[in-house]
């Protein structure tokens, strides 16, 4: 019986507090579900480079790269939206969290309707082939310019039709949202298979089948939701509140600013690695990134349902089950520093498994990948908590510098190591806040935390 009660404690189906019973149950799910979509992203790995050849691959991670910049022009409202929904329900506020999701809705398609139809006339003018380094025999610049407005297209789109993601999250369903994806990547994989065997190496039918199946699931799951669990949030015109938008938009702004600062830390590396050594160069980092952040995918379930977790606790002042929790988050954070290393010492093997002999990846290159992505996950579960309570003002300042001086000292790095020096740039950014972060999260919890460690 004893056996039986921890196992089912461990599936969040034991005694305990309801919040914590719930963080589990998705926890357990998203594992489940994540676990089949890292294996459906290992499978489409070296279909896509037998597809396409490294050359074409390494310039469609690139392009995938730069698109990604647009995130941040949902104007963090997104994350804005995760927190003031899940304290509007907390305090049984439906008719505040239908405005919310309202006005959420209304600005993000505003924003994405004027993004796209600013890019589709400045796409006419940019030179792709120059900014992606590749010569236009390789791959011409009619096709990368119908790649590029295609990949914008449904980027935009995705920033609208996934924010019920959001909600499924800030209502403590991650698992259902991460369900949701998964079945949108599934078709991904299905259409993935049939373009693979049946056409040529096109990066516009690679762009349609992988990065327009989760669009066309969600868009589907958004109606079913909304006309039934979620009828009582149904987005409507007439709950779209400019009173109320100003709330979203006071934490929503800092969260922006976050999401620009981390876009420019993380997203350049493709485009710095390209510009250096090539877009065949691009390949192995990415290789190598997409191997070690199992970890911080499988750390990244564990924390994500506490965020919402933590707005209600905030809320609530529930303070001791935030230390309690966060205890056991560093815990487990150790318990995966272990597996990284382990990952390292078997990373030649898999690679030499997993992609043959097609690309080649420096073991350097993997140590300072492994230790970048270990710490950028620590700082993650402390990232998560002053997410949900909405203390960012720290955070904030820390992304920007450190985007800032990531770009020129990845390039002075790259000089010296090559690849091996661009990556090495984010480690030392990493590791510098893994240092402050801690400290900021003991002085909120002990109630010490003045100035800027506590706005």
């Amino acid at each position: 019986m004893e056996i039986i009660r921890k196992v089912k404690s461990v599936l969040g189906f034991g005694d305990g507090h309801e919040r914590t019973m719930k963080a589990r149950k998705n926890i357990t799910g998203s594992f489940i579900v994540q676990a089949l979509t890292i294996l459906i992203s290992f499978i489409q790995v070296p279909m896509t480079i037998g597809y396409l050849n490294p050359v074409k691959y390494g310039v469609w991670i690139t392009l995938s790269s730069l698109v990604g910049w647009l995130s941040f022009f949902n104007v963090g409202l997104g994350n804005g939206l995760r927190n003031k929904f899940t304290e509007a329900v907390t305090l049984g506020d439906k008719k505040l969290a239908k405005v919310y999701v309202s006005t959420t809705y209304g600005y993000i398609t505003v924003f994405v309707t004027v993004v796209f139809a600013v890019f589709f006339i400045l796409n006419f003018f940019i030179d792709w082939n120059d900014i992606l380094n590749i010569n236009s025999k390789t791959i011409s610049a009619y096709e990368l310019l119908i790649l590029a407005l295609t990949m914008v297209f449904i980027f935009c789109v995705r920033l609208v039709v996934k924010l019920i993601a959001t909600i499924l999250t800030a209502d403590q369903k991650s698992a259902e949202a991460a369900m949701v994806n998964l079945i949108g990547n599934v078709l991904g994989l299905l259409l993935l298979f049939y373009i693979v065997n049946f056409t040529k190496g096109s990066m516009l039918y690679l762009v349609i089948a992988i990065s327009g199946s989760p669009i066309f699931v969600f868009l589907l799951y958004s109606i079913w939701l909304f006309n039934d669990r979620y009828k009582d949030y149904r987005p409507s015109i007439a709950y779209i509140d400019y009173k109320q938008a100003n709330g979203l938009f006071k934490i929503g702004m800092k969260f922006f600013v976050i999401q620009i600062s981390t876009v420019l830390l993380l997203q350049t590396n493709n485009i710095i690695i390209s510009q250096m050594f090539g877009p065949e160069q691009v390949t192995p980092f990415n290789i190598s990134y997409k191997y070690f952040s199992i970890t911080m995918m499988g750390f990244s379930i564990i924390i994500n349902p506490f965020w919402s977790a933590f707005t209600e606790a905030w809320v609530k002042k529930e303070m001791e089950w935030i230390k309690k929790t966060m205890k056991r988050l560093l815990v487990l954070w150790g318990w995966l520093f272990v597996l990284g290393i382990v990952m390292l010492i078997a990373a030649n093997l898999i690679f030499k498994l997993w992609i043959g002999d097609k690309v080649n990846v420096p073991f350097s290159l993997s140590v300072i990948v492994c230790f970048w992505v270990l710490f950028s996950s620590l700082n993650l579960a402390f990232s998560n908590f002053l997410n949900g309570v909405g203390i960012l003002k720290l955070q904030l300042i820390i992304v920007i510098i450190s985007s800032i001086i990531n770009i020129p000292l990845s390039v002075v790095l790259g000089r010296y190591w090559g690849i091996d020096g661009v990556i090495m740039a984010n480690l030392i950014l990493a590791f510098i806040q893994a240092i402050i972060m801690p400290i900021q999260y003991y002085k909120i919890i002990n109630n010490k935390a003045t100035g800027v460690w506590g706005d």
